[in-house]
């Protein structure tokens, strides 16, 4: 009977996987954490990535210390603002810090996807101003961000020269090529080491933000339709390991500026 009752008291801190020393705990929680360890408001369902990382974080102080920085290292914001800012709220500057990439989707069509674009400015509900209020007061210090920009179809018509751009009103223009407001607030990551731009985007962005930051651009195409369809912005005195400048060739007219060849 003793030795059965010190079967069933051991402590988490001797379990096997505890006893492994950090560097191979860490390997192991990355196959954990490697299909879909992105926080997102696209994963609110009940066995979403989401509750299951909020589950693994409960389970002991050594295993919360173990894995907050694999957990909180990403995130993906895709319609529900709200959520965004419920969270910073929840989480905290110190938790908010871990964060390392931030993916951004800017649709013309948000949220309840009934919002007809008639061209001009977009609404200013405020939404997008309380979560940048929330990336700002948690001081994020990310090394990549992505913003992803989704036109309506007349707006992505015009962007493309569609044979469909006949049929969009002279000077249109979607929401995702004039809200300034949304740029400004991209701008308050201007020291990043990695921003991208893809999607339905409006290139003169990219050049404001190469003009105050000090950024070089790199176009990569689309590997089927042959368009651009990526700008990464990055910073010619850090440019990131994965990215070979070989494979980019610089352009004869704007200073800053590479191809994909």
């Amino acid at each position: 009977m003793e030795s059965s009752s010190l079967t069933a008291t051991v402590l988490p801190s001797s379990s096997g996987l505890l006893a492994l020393p950090c560097e191979i705990r860490l390997e192991i929680y990355s196959y954990l954490f490697s299909r879909s360890g992105v926080i997102s408001d696209n994963r609110l369902s009940p066995n979403s990535y989401n509750e299951r990382a909020t589950i693994y974080l409960r389970v002991c102080k050594k295993f919360h210390e173990d894995i907050v920085t694999i957990i909180y290292r990403k995130i993906h914001v895709v319609w529900t603002l709200d959520f965004w800012v419920r969270f910073f709220d929840m989480i905290g500057p110190c938790n908010a810090s871990l964060i390392k990439e931030i993916k951004i989707e800017y649709f013309c069509q948000r949220e309840d996807r009934l919002h007809s674009c008639r061209g001009g400015l977009p609404p200013k509900d405020g939404k997008w101003d309380s979560l940048f209020a929330r990336f700002k007061s948690a001081n994020l210090n990310p090394k990549v961000v992505r913003a992803s920009l989704l036109a309506c179809p007349r707006g992505r018509d015009w962007l493309l020269d569609s044979p469909r751009r006949s049929d969009t009103p002279r000077g249109f223009t979607c929401h995702t090529s004039r809200d300034l407001e949304f740029l400004r607030h991209l701008s308050q990551f201007g020291r990043v080491q990695q921003f991208e731009l893809y999607g339905d985007f409006n290139p003169t962005w990219a050049f404001y933000l190469k003009q105050r930051f000090g950024f070089v651009i790199l176009q990569k195409k689309h590997p089927c339709r042959g368009h651009w369809v990526t700008w990464t912005l990055i910073k010619p005195d850090c440019v990131p390991p994965h990215i070979d400048m070989a494979e980019y060739t610089p352009s004869k007219s704007i200073k800053g500026f590479y191809h994909e060849i």
